[in-house]
């Protein structure tokens, strides 16, 4: 980072056992006022400057960073504890995959027409287990006419390796499953 790269914030603080507190940070971070003020009731330097350090690289709200002051403020735990709980609370975007198939065969939609759901979903995770490579952890349900599986990428990645693809793939294995009862 070139010297021009930089930008000196001052914080004041209040309390007159500590003294005017100097940042040096990226020019292009943008630290408000309400977010310097806030920072500026922590009594330790390295508090202080370890809060703006987190507060510019983790991109945080100024309702985050009055949550890291007061959190740091009230529970006197250490800073990075109080960083760590505050990103914690960040929500989190879970990507789940739904991956819908149908059963191909005739005979076999017959046979599952004269089974109950609970019967249903049985075979299928039997089958799944006993003739299809180990799949990451899914959750699914087997009706008369489809299947469907639900889980995350890994789920999603390990169904595209089939060698037959998905839904040839489910099909062979519940038949199979079949003829072993």
């Amino acid at each position: 980072m070139r010297s021009s790269d930089r930008l000196i914030l001052c914080f004041s603080n209040f309390n007159v056992s500590v003294p005017n507190f100097f940042a040096i940070v990226p020019a292009t971070s943008s630290v408000s006022p309400l977010i310097r003020n806030f920072v500026s009731r922590l009594q330790s330097q390295d508090d202080q400057s370890t809060a703006v350090e987190a507060i510019i690289a983790h991109n945080m709200s100024s309702d985050e960073a009055r949550q890291l002051i007061e959190t740091k403020i009230h529970s006197q735990r250490p800073m990075a504890e109080c960083i760590d709980g505050i990103l914690k609370l960040r929500p989190r975007i879970v990507r789940k995959y739904l991956l819908v198939g149908s059963v191909t065969s005739q005979a076999l939609a017959t046979r599952l027409r004269g089974m109950t759901q609970e019967e249903r979903d049985r075979l299928l995770r039997n089958a799944v287990v006993n003739h299809l490579a180990k799949l990451p952890e899914w959750s699914g349900r087997l009706g008369t006419s489809r299947f469907h599986f639900l889980g995350d990428e890994e789920l999603a990645l390990a169904v595209k390796a089939l060698p037959n693809g998905f839904e040839s793939a489910v099909n062979t294995a519940l038949e199979a499953e079949l003829s072993r009862q």
